[in-house]
């Protein structure tokens, strides 16, 4: 303890302490003398002071924590763990959690609450189950940390994906066969007009043939293109809400890509109009070709080319990467050799999402079957 005299003559008393952090404070109090009385009175209050603070801190990390500070602090883990653009579809995709239930304290929610959450909103089942694994995180990581007694999450119980006629009926109208492709291509070539409506389906040829995700390609640099060896070098990802380069979706995506003669065609179309930008896939104001933008005019040809089966409203950028690895299971390609092309970390998303029954695998399996002999 010290003291420091005042400018009106009285005493001010000080001692330090360290917090529960083993942070340094201090507390102070002010007495009419400096005497040995007033000092013996202070240093009793100060140590009162002190043992309050001390008290306070303890009740203040055994109160039980908001949905709102377990969503702060584990936010915290997943920004380090996802790619940035992953990381900003999770968050908006948990506002609406949030606005719901944010101020709650977490122990007081019941797994009957988030069972009707989930079923309150006409989300698809997709949907659901994605959104359930989202919160399931935020649970987790106050079960770990000891704020809660269990991830009420794991009680959940959620419909497995019902495989319909119907459902496998969509299923397959997310990917082109390479006869589709060809007659969707040929549509949208015969109605272009202008420069960049060549660009736009060259650069869905492309995506077609490579299996690169829409970010990858609009990130794509002429430093990262080697004609000589036929292989691009994907290291970046353009993010089309910050609208800069970041990183890819995970480390497997970071890799190189072989080409094709007709990838190269494409390429050394694009080269000839670089309009001083150093993105390969620009239009002819030298902006790069991007996600939004592709995916309007998908439906605007697709509508136009009416291909048999196809709903054209549904006609996204990602159905090209889908196709392009359906093409590569329909050609033998080994399993690890398609990860490895298309940048997957999880097999099962290989095996489990994209690979479907095509017309040519009928037509090998009818031609292997009318060759059977007993």
């Amino acid at each position: 303890m010290y003291k420091k005299q005042q400018p009106n003559g009285k005493w001010k008393f000080f001692e330090k302490y360290q917090d529960k952090q083993d942070k340094w404070k201090q507390v102070s109090v002010t007495k009419n003398s400096g005497g040995r009385e007033a000092q013996s009175q202070a240093r009793t209050e100060l140590e009162l002071k002190i043992a309050e603070k001390l008290s306070e801190e303890i009740e203040a990390e055994e109160a039980p924590k908001t949905i709102n500070e377990c969503y702060a602090e584990s936010r915290k883990i997943r920004q380090a763990e996802l790619a940035e653009s992953t990381y900003l579809s999770e968050t908006y995709g948990l506002k609406d959690f949030i606005k719901k239930f944010g101020q709650r304290e977490i122990i007081s929610i019941e797994p009957k609450e988030m069972q009707e959450y989930l079923f309150s909103n006409k989300y698809s089942n997709t949907t659901r189950h994605t959104i359930a694994l989202r919160i399931g995180h935020i649970f987790q990581y106050a079960y770990s940390m000891g704020f809660t007694h269990e991830n009420i999450m794991n009680r959940i119980i959620l419909p497995k994906q019902k495989k319909s006629a119907e459902s496998l009926a969509k299923w397959k109208e997310k990917f082109f066969t390479m006869d589709e492709m060809r007659k969707f291509l040929k549509s949208w070539r015969s109605h272009a007009v202008e420069k960049d409506d060549f660009k736009r389906a060259d650069f869905v040829e492309f995506l077609f043939l490579t299996g690169l995700r829409i970010g990858e390609a609009s990130g794509l640099q002429w430093s990262h293109v080697d004609i000589l060896k036929r292989v691009i070098y994907i290291q970046f990802s353009w993010n089309c809400n910050l609208k800069k380069l970041g990183p890819t979706k995970n480390p497997q995506s970071v890799r190189y890509v072989t080409l094709n003669d007709r990838c190269l065609e494409i390429l050394e179309n694009f080269r000839k109009d670089k309009y001083g930008s150093k993105f390969v896939f620009v239009k002819s104001n030298g902006v790069q070709i991007r996600n939004a933008d592709i995916n309007t005019y998908l439906k605007i040809e697709g509508a136009r080319a009416n291909l048999f089966g196809k709903n054209y409203k549904q006609f996204s950028a990602h159905m090209l990467r889908h196709s392009h690895i359906t093409m590569l299971a329909f050609l033998g390609a080994p399993q690890k050799a398609v990860m490895e092309r298309v940048g997957h970390m999880d097999a099962r998303i290989t095996n489990g999402v994209y690979t479907h029954v095509l017309p040519e695998n009928r037509q090998d399996l009818q031609l292997k079957l009318e060759n059977l002999n007993l």
